[in-house]
């Protein structure tokens, strides 16, 4: 915590919230990610002071690669995924890559500028706990209308550069 300015501590705790959020404390009857599990993922990612959302990135781009292994507890004696199966295993990389995904969508919506796409996103991910932004339908359709478009993870945003490629019909 004092190699990152105070800050690891209550970033853990807002790794724990947004996990609560996404379902990740709800698989496996509760035993598939437990709170030391995702201490572990925070240790294992924030190695120095970062902002909390540059922290949060950071953990869950790498969470998902580190979680498909054996995760052991500080002491190197217990493996923290040992508990799930392996479809709840997999269910938590699922989750783990969704919640990636949409932080590195926040993150790129923060860099162009566009920050009340950017607070949406966090919104979604993180939870009750985190204010929302949300477009009116006015400001959708305009956003559309504009050139805009949808993101990958289903947001409408003003930027063509964060609109996915439309998926091409398929012929069967």
């Amino acid at each position: 915590n004092q190699e990152c300015d105070g800050r690891f501590i209550r970033q853990v705790r807002m790794l724990k919230q947004i996990s609560k959020h996404n379902g990740l404390s709800d698989l496996g009857n509760g035993k598939a990610v437990c709170g030391l599990l995702i201490e572990t993922l925070a240790y294992e990612a924030i190695d120095r002071s970062l902002k909390h959302d540059v922290a949060m990135a950071k953990v869950f781009a790498k969470a998902p690669t580190i979680v498909a292994g054996a995760v052991f507890d500080p002491s190197g004696e217990n493996d923290l995924t040992d508990d799930g199966s392996i479809e709840t295993r997999a269910e938590v990389i699922e989750i783990l890559e969704h919640v990636s995904k949409g932080t590195s969508e926040a993150m790129a919506a923060q860099r162009d500028g566009n920050e009340p796409l950017a607070l949406q996103i966090w919104a979604d991910i993180c939870g009750d706990k985190f204010p929302k932004a949300a477009l009116t339908e006015e400001q959708a359709f305009d956003a559309l209308w504009q050139g805009g478009g949808v993101t990958a993870t289903g947001r409408i945003t003003t930027d063509p550069r964060q609109a996915k490629a439309a998926a091409r019909p398929t012929r069967s």
